[in-house]
Parts: C-alpha cells; structure tokens; sequence
C-alpha cells in the first residue's frame, strides 16, 4: 500500500466509500434548476465561447448570476462532450476536492482525529450527498469558501484575495463571506493599534468586494440591470416568511437528517468545558466559523432560499462541532467511540433512507429513473402529434433533449397544469403539486398506465375520444 494512502487511510476509505455510492449517479438525467436553468446557460455559454464576462450570453440564460461556475462548465464540456456522464464528471471531482481541503484543514488545524473524524460525517451528509454530482454551483461554492479559509488563517492574503474573488464570482453568496472575513479582521483590528500592516490588510481584504463592484458594473452594461429582476421580485421581507426561513434553514443545517445528533454532542460537549473551566483550544478559528455560520444564516433570511443554499456551512458547522467534542477527551475509549459512532450512523442512516422530492437528498435518485422510464413510454406510443399537460420535471423531461430523458432531438409540445387547454395527455408524478386531474375535467380523460418506484409514482391520462 502507497505511503500516501496508509498515513491518510481513513480519507482513503470515506473517498472510495463516497465514490461507490455516487458513480452511478452520473447517468441520471437533469432535473430541477440544473435542467431549466444550469445546463441550457453552460451548453449556451460553449457554443458562444466560454467567458467569466457578463453579456456573453443572455441574462435570461445566467439569471444576472457571475459566470465563473457556468464557465468551468463551459470549458469542460467543449473539451469532451456534453454527456450526462461526462458533464456531471467535474461537480464530482470538485466534490472529491471538497472533502480532502477539508481534511487538510482539519489536520492542519486541528488534529488527525478531528480531520478523520469530520470527512467520514461530511461525506456521509444527505445534502452533501445529493449536490456532489449535480450541476449546481454550491459544492464549487463550498471548495472555494475552505480554500479562502485556509489562507485566511494562514495570513497569505495575496491568496486569500485570489480564491475569495473566485468564491464571489461563482455566486452572490460568496460576497456574504468575503464580507464576512473583511468585517471580522476589522474587528480584530479594533483591539490593536493601527499600522501600515493593517491598513495594508484591510485593503487587500476588499479585493473581493471590488471584484464583485466590477461585475456587477459589467452587468449592467451588458443587461441594463444589476440582477435579474425575477430573482429580485422572489425576495420576500414579511416577516412570517422571514421567520419561516430562519427556522428552515437552522433545521437543515443543525437538527435535520440526523444532524440533531451532531449539535446535540457539540453543545453538551461546549457546556462540559466550561463547566470544567477548561479552555477552549483553536478559539480563533472556532469563532470564524461560527461567525461565517451566522452571516449565511442572516443572510438567508433576507434571500430567496432553498435548502441546498446551507451546504457551504456544513464543513465549519461539522468541523467545529467534532473539534469541540475532541476536547473533551473523554478518557473512556467504549464511550468515546460510540459517541463518535452516533455522529457518524445517525445521519448516515438518514441520508440512506430519507427520501424527498428535491434536491436536499437522494430522493432524486429514486424518481429520475422512473420518469425517464415514463418519457420513453410515451415514445414507444408515438405521441408526437399530442399536446401534454404536466408539471415541472415532467415539463422539461418531455420539452427539452439536453434534459437525456428523451432519444429523439425533438422534444414535445407542453403546457403545465392545470391548464388543460387543447391537452390530449395528462401525466402526474409524485414530485408535482397536482396528484389528481382537476375535478371539471376528470370526466374527459382515462387512465392509461401507472409507473412505481419505491415511495414515488407516475401517472398518465389520455382524453377520451
């Protein structure tokens, strides 16, 4: 066995482990925002030629978004192909890059078993698990923010500025962060006196903000717009959403998916150091990433929200929590590992057999098979001529070739429920809001064929001659 695999053996087994379980997703087909929304802006940013400059392509393709993720993209499929397999390669090697960063910094930081023990519960996360092969640009989000971490504490700015500049031109997000390491620098500045050095520091630390100032001066050069004004009309400030997302997004962060486990061992574990007034080793990084922690959870607030948004905090939210337990050394090995056992099967046990609708979990690797399978009956019939009326993954799974559910280069002519105009066939499919045809029409249709696959189902209708 290599050197470099016996003295890291335990990243070894968390990568190979992650890669049994995620190589067979790289034939699934597109769904959800990869499908409408990703994969059409990076095929159109290949063929335009690949570019980080807005006014490349639409602002309805990149949604007013920076282009750094869409241009990787762009750049990787130009040289091989655009087959899903080969198109959801990268987000998979930069999952693989992920995890060891993440353990470099556990080591590096912290010790050995901190880094063992953190990559085996991060790579084993429900939502780590689902993002890391789909072409969404928040597991590249989470590799850049653990690079910008790393040469953050190691005081190599110049580096710092590179990779934080990158992290802001892959998502808006990522100026959250850059903000968030430029405002706590200037707070650890408040407490000596001001030099050359720090006004030196604090500039370099806003190289990312002017990095973003720029694009978003280059947007509206090239759109007339700052930010894709849909994207801005979904922000809602009442204050029961507010609430509602706060609440969402500390669940999926901290309590879901057996997630509860974890931050119920790093609080008793944080209560038991006080408790026996010993000090909090690391306390510096421990508190960046708890302060990083509370800036995306503000900021997420006040955003438009979906769960996958969090996932760049799961490593400081896992690191910490495994760290603060390890300093407790608790001297009773069999209590011990089984606490670290409870971390590690509790949320494992959860990312194996909870299954949603989106994106959060492999729920999707239940349900993508089965509407492909749906797609190519509906081939085999030679509907072509027909109008279908279906929700969304139906929608674009029947609408659009480059989603790979269909084996012709023409997709079919849609309209989305329950708008049932001129519809021939409805299909309903348990990831839609609509599990029965409307009341006023049910008469005017017959049930042809259901297709099953674990807990998720697919329906279609034809109308009745």
């Amino acid at each position: 066995m290599p050197t470099v695999i016996k003295n890291n053996i335990v990243l070894f087994i968390a990568i190979v482990s992650f890669l049994i379980v995620k190589i067979p997703h790289l034939f699934l087909p597109f769904s959800w925002d990869e499908a409408w929304s990703y994969f059409p802006a990076i095929i159109e940013l290949a063929k335009s030629g690949p570019s980080i400059l807005p006014g490349k392509i639409s602002i309805f393709f990149s949604k007013g978004h920076p282009l750094f993720f869409y241009f990787l993209n762009a750049v990787w499929i130009k040289i091989f192909s655009f087959e899903t397999w080969v198109v959801r390669t990268l987000p998979l090697i930069f999952s693989i890059i992920t995890i060891i960063t993440l353990y470099f910094l556990g080591t590096k930081y912290f010790s050995k078993k901190t880094a063992n023990y953190t990559v085996i519960i991060f790579s084993s996360q429900s939502l780590f698990l689902a993002q890391s092969t789909l072409l969404l640009p928040e597991v590249l989000l989470t590799l850049l923010l653990l690079l910008s971490f790393h040469f953050f504490l190691s005081n190599k700015l110049g580096y710092y500025a590179f990779f934080a500049s990158l992290l802001v031109l892959t998502k808006e997000t990522g100026l959250v962060f850059a903000f968030g390491f430029g405002l706590f620098i200037f707070i650890e500045s408040l407490k000596n006196s001001w030099n050359r050095k720090v006004y030196k520091n604090l500039f370099i630390m806003t190289i990312p903000l002017v990095v973003f100032l720029i694009h978003l001066l280059l947007n509206f050069i090239s759109y007339n717009t700052f930010f894709f004004n849909e994207h801005i009309d979904l922000i809602d400030l009442n204050f029961d959403n507010i609430r509602r997302v706060v609440k969402s997004s500390n669940a999926i962060l901290f309590t879901m998916y057996g997630r509860n486990v974890i931050s119920f061992v790093a609080i008793v574990s944080f209560l038991f150091l006080l408790f026996k007034r010993k000090p909090i080793l690391n306390a510096r990084i421990l508190i960046l990433m708890i302060f990083q922690i509370i800036m995306l959870l503000i900021f997420t607030s006040v955003n438009f929200y979906t769960y996958r948004y969090m996932l760049p905090a799961f490593p400081f939210f896992i690191l910490l929590s495994v760290e603060i337990f390890n300093q407790t050394k608790i001297k009773h090995k069999l209590i011990h590992y089984s606490i670290v056992a409870l971390m590690i099967i509790v949320p494992l046990f959860y990312s194996a057999t909870k299954s949603g609708k989106g994106d959060k979990d492999l729920g999707y690797v239940q349900y993508l098979p089965m509407l492909k399978e749906m797609v190519l009956y509906c081939e085999q019939q030679e509907w072509d001529e027909n109008i279908f009326a279906t929700e969304f993954n139906m929608l674009v799974a029947l609408r659009n070739p480059i989603t790979d559910y269909l084996t012709k280069d023409e997709g079919y002519k849609t309209q989305q429920l329950p708008n049932l105009e001129n519809a021939n066939i409805v299909i309903l499919d348990s990831t839609g809001e609509w599990k029965t045809i409307p009341e006023n029409e049910k008469p005017n249709f017959k049930f042809v064929k259901r297709f099953e696959r674990k807990d998720n189902w697919g329906e279609i209708y034809i109308r009745k001659q």
